[in-house]
């Protein structure tokens, strides 16, 4: 684990809590429980891998259950001005006309480059459910998709 540099000095030289920040603890913290959340609802969810298209770089993963899209912990992908996240009915939505030459729904800007990310999801109808079947980051400024993910229902062998 790599904690921030602001170190605090103690007499105490085995004692790691005391080297972590507070607010250093409190994010990881945080970001754990947002993952244990996310993994206990994957079963009745559809989730799915991020990659990077149109020569970005993007990986780490995607769960969409009930009212909430998760991306998970190991989510790190390139910097781009202005990027949103949607939902796309289109599989592989590598530029802008493919993305919004199907129905999208906006879940807004992407909260951070990296680690784990909640946003909330209107009610779908059980139609919408199964149509929605990507994620997808888009640069507004760029005019261009950096990053998918195809979700899809777990099956039973996996």
């Amino acid at each position: 684990f790599f904690f921030s540099s602001r170190r605090r000095h103690t007499r105490l030289q085995g004692d790691w809590s005391s080297d972590v920040c507070s607010s250093d603890l409190e994010a990881f913290v945080y970001g754990r429980a947002l993952q244990k959340e996310a993994h206990q609802r994957q079963d009745n969810g559809k989730r799915g891998g991020f990659y990077g298209v149109n020569e970005n770089f993007a990986e780490g993963s995607a769960l969409l259950e009930g009212n909430a899209l998760y991306i998970g912990f190991n989510f790190e992908i390139s910097a781009a001005p202005k990027m949103r996240l949607y939902l796309s009915q289109h599989v592989t939505p590598y530029t802008k006309e493919d993305l919004f030459g199907q129905p999208t729904i906006d879940l807004g800007p992407l909260q951070s480059l990296y680690g784990v990310q909640e946003y909330p999801v209107r009610s779908l109808t059980d139609e919408e459910w199964n149509r929605y079947r990507t994620v997808a980051v888009y640069s507004e400024s760029l005019k261009q998709v950096i990053a998918l993910a195809q979700i899809r229902k777990r099956t039973e062998s996996e």
